[in-house]
């Protein structure tokens, strides 16, 4: 591994069996030591039955020498919630992705190509159910040509398993009482059944001169801008205002906090991946730079009881979800509220300008083009060209739209996707010891900790008013005082108009532009139902990628959504799950509408 690490731009590990994460710091303690400093190391493991922070911490205690490492492992080490976590330790030389639940159902899920796996030490016999033909399937399909394995096991039916899925297995000499283990490698790449070629996500050549563009320096565009610089890519960010964050980023504060459904859709899941990243995110940058504008210190959320008990049959962590009553929510909340619900012990709230700002301040590699306004866009000599009404202003081999509703605009073959929502916020007056901490209903308030409270917000998909309606007021003021009985007769002191950019499906659109005529004329008989083998794999325009519509739910998905585009334009592990990346598929609504296509009579 050194000697591969030494010459590796980037390196993707893969385990089944994450453990106790020795192995993980092992090779992270090997990567510093032999790798460039500016190389990445991508670390994916498995782990059906994952150790609690306090068992890790316990466990990992025994190799001191490791120290450094174990405590930027334990910062990181994500709540025991199913599915995929992505982290990043060691100033981003080194990402971390874990998948807690079984290999199984999770490998399928897994969007990565990998150079070496550390397969589970344990014996097959113990877990016969893991060490099977399908399981090394996955692995094949995922790794890279001339890959490697190991595993400590030598037992004939492993050896033999790795064979039929395509690996040339070697045996060497043992560790400690094991007298053989087994190592491999994968002499050529295996084909991986794709069963939606219109999904399919197509690798990007980047350009080796490393520069985008990013048109919208609002949540969306300025941390897709900081995920790509964190990578060693220039960015000529582009704003049609004069400040940044001036939309809805704008807006001196929003809540940070999951979406969870009784039946745990995909939308639910997608979104509370992206809020226990994001949080984690927040924290470790407040911790590193000062103040991001993060108040991590809870949001209540009052339910109804049949809501209130589908939630805690969820069963989350403490640490994520807490049931509460009545008494017990005015006491967290901090004023009399007429109903219980459920306590987020993680969110906060976020002031978004403050966010952009400190982003924007940490990335010299950012260049902010403001007050500039882009009328169109075409691609020539393998870059973008962006312009505004009189002049080509920025070129790049990759262009990122992230300028909300406006992005319909650009790609007009969105359109059909994307609505931009109006929101009303209204501002009031406070006593100090009134409210704790935001509280969410219909509504939600939040103590702005300056003697003011933000109420919001109206939802209007029909209206572009930019001016403030004392009806929304009026509205803000009753959806709160129905619930919190002691706001009754608030003075309003003001307010603000932005427009989210929302969808359909209330899930955002982020990835790959697909080509429009391409689709069109290769996707046209989707609903004739023929077998998928029988369509062509997708077709994107070159570099080109979109991150919008995330709705009232932005300052939660965004952060994780940079990096996901991050990754698909380095050629990197993707950060989330498979069915999360079609979920979020700019092509879906086109898909689906060439799927709902009737024949003519």
């Amino acid at each position: 591994m050194p000697t591969r690490f030494a010459r590796a731009r980037q390196f993707v590990v893969g385990e089944i069996g994450f453990g106790s994460g020795l192995n993980f710091i092992a090779t992270v303690e090997t990567w510093l030591q032999t790798a460039a400093t500016d190389a990445r190391l991508h670390y994916i493991a498995v782990e059906k039955h994952p150790f609690t922070p306090h068992d890790l911490s316990i466990a990992l205690s025994a190799w001191p020498s490791l120290a450094h490492i174990t405590r930027e492992l334990l910062e990181v080490y994500p709540p025991l919630v199913h599915g995929f976590h992505y982290r990043q330790l060691l100033n981003r030389r080194v990402s971390l992705t874990l998948l807690f639940g079984d290999a199984l159902e999770l490998l399928p899920e897994l969007n990565a190509t990998v150079d070496a796996w550390f397969l589970d030490g344990f014996s097959p016999e113990k877990n016969q159910r893991l060490w099977s033909d399908n399981l090394f399937q996955f692995i094949a399909e995922r790794t890279v040509k001339h890959g490697s394995l190991a595993t400590f096991t030598a037992a004939g039916d492993v050896r033999r398993r790795l064979q039929t899925a395509g690996f040339v297995i070697t045996k060497r000499p043992g560790f400690g009482k094991k007298r053989e283990m087994l190592s491999g490698r994968l002499d050529a790449a295996k084909e991986k059944k794709i069963s939606a070629p219109w999904f399919h996500q197509s690798p990007f050549a980047a350009s080796q001169n490393r520069q985008a563009i990013v048109i919208g320096a609002g949540i969306a565009g300025i941390t897709t801008a900081s995920a790509l610089a964190q990578r060693g890519w220039h960015i000529t960010l582009i704003e049609q205002h004069a400040e940044i964050a001036n939309g809805a980023s704008g807006n001196p504060a929003g809540l940070i906090l999951p979406r969870l459904t009784a039946d745990m859709s995909l939308a639910a899941r997608y979104y509370l991946t992206a809020f226990l990243f994001t949080t984690r995110w927040l924290q470790q940058l407040q911790t590193q730079r000062g103040d991001v504008g993060w108040h991590g210190e809870g949001v209540i959320q009052l339910l109804d009881a049949v809501r209130q008990q589908a939630l805690n049959n969820i069963a989350l962590p403490e640490s994520i979800l807490q049931s509460l009553d009545a008494a017990d929510m005015a006491m967290t909340g901090g004023t009399a509220m007429r109903q219980g619900g459920v306590s987020y012990p993680l969110a906060g709230w976020l002031q978004p300008q403050k966010l952009c700002e400190a982003l924007l301040q940490q990335q010299p590699q950012i260049h902010l083009l403001a007050s500039t306004d882009i009328q169109g866009m075409n691609h020539l000599n393998g870059e973008w060209q962006v312009r505004n009404a009189s002049a080509i202003v920025a070129a790049a081999p990759v262009l990122v739209i992230a300028n909300g509703s406006e992005a319909a605009r650009l790609l007009p073959t969105m359109a059909s996707g994307l609505q931009a929502v109006r929101g009303q916020l209204t501002f009031s007056q406070r006593r100090e010891d009134e409210l704790r901490c935001p509280v969410c209903y219909d509504g939600y308030v939040i103590p702005l900790g300056d003697g003011r409270i933000c109420l919001g917000a109206s939802y209007d998909r029909h209206s572009r008013d930019t001016t403030l309606r004392e009806k929304d007021h009026r509205d803000n003021l009753y959806a709160l005082q129905q619930v919190l009985p002691e706001f009754s007769g608030i003075p309003i002191t003001g307010g603000r108009v932005a427009f989210r950019a929302s969808t359909q499906d209330h899930l955002p659109l982020v990835g790959p532009v697909p080509r429009t005529g391409f689709y069109q004329q290769h996707y046209a008989d989707l609903y004739h139902g023929r077998p998928a083998y029988k369509y062509p794999l997708a077709e994107y325009e070159p570099g080109l990628y979109i991150n919008t519509g995330h709705g009232s739910r932005g300052l939660t998905s965004c952060p994780l959504a940079a990096e996901v585009i991050a990754a698909m334009i380095n050629g990197e592990p993707l950060p989330v799950a498979e069915d999360i990346r079609l979920a979020t598929h700019p092509a879906r609504f086109m898909v689906r509408d060439l799927k709902r296509h009737l024949p003519e009579e």
